[in-house]
């Protein structure tokens, strides 16, 4: 039996707004879907699935990709225990 999370659960996991994950729903953001009644109910294979490919750049990675200048700063987002944490960081032209 396959078991699924409602936009609220995923919403929770990731910090974000529940209307935000059934817009993800609805750009087929994560694999089959289904809709009962008015709500989006997203299979868990397909949520760890999204989860797996979405990867936060490390500083250097991100300092890597991108023209850096040190007398600027800005927030970078870091993830910490499945949080993201704002602080300052790098530059960027």
């Amino acid at each position: 039996m396959r078991h699924y999370l409602t936009p609220k659960e995923i919403a929770k996991f990731e910090h974000v707004n529940p209307e935000t994950v059934r817009r993800w729903a609805r750009q087929d953001v994560f694999k089959d879907v289904r809709k009962v009644g008015r709500e989006y109910r997203i299979p868990i294979e397909s949520y760890e699935q999204w989860r797996e490919g979405t990867k936060v750049l490390s500083d250097n990675e991100a300092l890597n990709r991108s023209n850096v200048r040190t007398s600027e700063r800005m927030e970078v987002p870091q993830l910490v225990s499945g949080k993201f944490l704002w602080r300052i960081d790098a530059t960027f032209l």
